[in-house]
């Protein structure tokens, strides 16, 4: 019989332990691989546009015009009473790490905490091709400033990376569409 209960005991610890383990494990490579930590809020900012909004989201491209009308009620609400930066920095992270797990589904990339272009802290999606999108400041600035700084048409272009190779990386002479014109 003592064999018994012991056997039921370490049972009972084994299933107590293994989901503290998993936490554990989980939360360690949080803290370690920030592309994986992006990836876990952007999960949980599809829960909280269900649970909070009503939204259904799917990282689908069509799915960021649903987005885009729901900051356009997180902005309504915000013009008429401004929630604490530290309020408006959990929407941006949360609905910018959406954004960013949207475009890796059309196009590969991964997070990364700093950019080497811009600067630390910024958080940028960044291509496998080394293009950046920072879809933080897209959400941040249709927050703050409404529907002029869709995150739909800013979805668009940076799904799209053809629209942003050759700008500018042309030498002038060789695009001759691309020289001013003087005035006659």
């Amino acid at each position: 019989m003592d064999r018994a209960r012991a056997i039921a005991l370490l049972i009972l610890l084994a299933a107590a332990i293994v989901p503290v383990l998993r936490t554990y494990l989980r939360n360690a490579r949080i803290r370690n691989d920030f592309d994986y930590a992006m990836q876990v809020v952007a999960k949980e900012a599809v829960r909280r546009a269900k649970t909070d909004y009503g939204v259904d989201l799917d990282y689908s491209p069509d799915s960021i015009e649903r987005l885009d009308a729901m900051l356009e009620t997180i902005h309504q609400a915000y013009s008429k009473n401004p929630v604490s930066e530290s309020e408006l920095s959990l929407h941006t992270l949360q609905w910018g790490a959406y954004i960013g797990e949207s475009l890796r589904k059309v196009h590969p990339g991964k997070w990364r905490r700093d950019s080497e272009k811009v600067g630390p802290s910024t958080m940028p999606f960044v291509y496998d091709s080394g293009e950046q999108a920072f879809p933080r400041s897209w959400v941040y600035k249709r927050i703050v400033d409404g529907p002029f700084d869709s995150v739909a048409s800013k979805f668009y272009v940076f799904s799209h990376p053809d629209l942003l190779k050759g700008q500018g990386d042309e030498p002038e002479d060789q695009n001759p569409e691309r020289k001013i014109q003087p005035q006659k």
